[in-house]
């Protein structure tokens, strides 16, 4: 003890920049290798350096391309004929896939945005008779037996029906969300837990890439054994009914995307906290801000494979009648709203 203070009274001496180089030197190599671990990932993983052999990556340039044609079609005035350098890579990426792999359900999509783009043309009076031959040539060749006939393109909302659905909402939804640590034992039905995700599914993504995947932990034990390298839920853990781990597939990043992950996949597990809270359950968002150590132990202990970046855990159960929470004071509005 009398070290310690001996060595804090030292330390009070030193001039900021010998403190600032003596914490670099003592945690910057464990923060360097931790870049190291997460960079070596992202490389690997996402499309930053190759995609052309690789199905899920094929899939996720192939998403964020026929994206696109449906942003373009759902813009207030499209031109005709529109994005054709866009159309060319659509059909060169789906020609690529069939190549490589052969016909697939997923394809039936882009396929769709296709021959909804010739529609579009056929309807101002400009028909691309050529890619409307390219259109059924796809379609002969993708013979997928869950042919998706009316996903893929545009479609028509009215201000009513988004009135409608968002009436019965109020500000008090969102204000009654709090981190729970108190449940009841009841058990998660697969159905509510399945409502959760759908609604999670339908968060923004980057160009529609849809990165997010959840697994569901509903064995006692295995809870108990995540949340202990978690690390963050002592003192509560038995309450637990269900644990979640969101992550999301990094196939789907290529470029300066290197932290869009953590963007699509905080906005993925946001939705499905909400989606468990329309339910009535209680949950307690659980950080994964971990060293390279810890990560892999996880990664180990959960099965998750290299391609998938672990975001976060989500602990969650039935509320109790009654339970007591952190009232997590807020900040003033003004010091997080500014108008520029």
């Amino acid at each position: 003890m009398y070290s310690c203070k001996m060595k804090k009274y030292i330390i009070g001496f030193l001039p900021l920049s010998i403190k600032w180089l003596l914490r670099f030197c003592l945690r910057g190599p464990s923060l360097l290798r931790d870049f190291c671990y997460d960079a070596k990932r992202y490389i690997k993983w996402s499309s930053v350096i190759s995609f052309e052999k690789d199905r899920e990556k094929i899939l996720a340039v192939i998403t964020a391309t026929y994206h696109n044609i449906e942003k373009g079609m759902s813009l207030p005035n499209p031109r005709p004929l529109f994005g054709r350098v866009v159309i060319g890579q659509l059909v060169g990426s789906v020609d690529n896939f069939h190549l490589n792999f052969g016909p697939d359900p997923q394809l039936d999509v882009p396929i769709n945005v296709l021959a909804r783009y010739c529609q579009f043309n056929r309807s101002l009076g400009q028909p691309d008779s050529q890619l409307e031959v390219i259109v059924d040539r796809l379609k002969k060749n993708n013979q997928s037996t869950l042919l998706r006939i009316n996903d893929g393109g545009v479609i028509l909302r009215s201000k009513a029906e988004v009135l409608d659905a968002i009436s019965g909402v109020k500000e008090d939804f969102f204000l009654m969300r709090h981190s729970v640590r108190q449940f009841t034992k009841d058990p998660i039905e697969h159905s509510v837990i399945e409502k959760a995700v759908r609604i999670a599914q339908k968060s923004p993504a980057v160009c529609n890439r849809q990165s997010g995947k959840v697994r569901a932990i509903l064995n006692p034990e295995l809870i108990r054994s995540t949340l202990q390298i978690q690390g963050g839920a002592r003192g509560f853990y038995e309450e637990v009914q269900a644990l979640f781990c969101i992550t999301v597939d990094l196939s789907n990043f290529n470029g300066a995307e290197r932290y869009q992950g953590w963007i699509d996949g905080g906005m993925f597990a946001m939705s499905f906290i909400y989606g468990l809270h329309l339910q009535g359950l209680g949950s307690c968002a659980l950080n994964w801000s971990k060293t390279r150590k810890q990560d892999i132990e996880m990664r180990n202990h959960l099965r998750i494979p290299e391609n998938e970046l672990i975001i976060m855990f989500v602990a969650a159960g039935y509320l109790r009648e009654s339970f007591v929470v952190p009232q997590s004071y807020r900040k003033p509005l003004g010091e997080v709203l500014s108008y520029i």
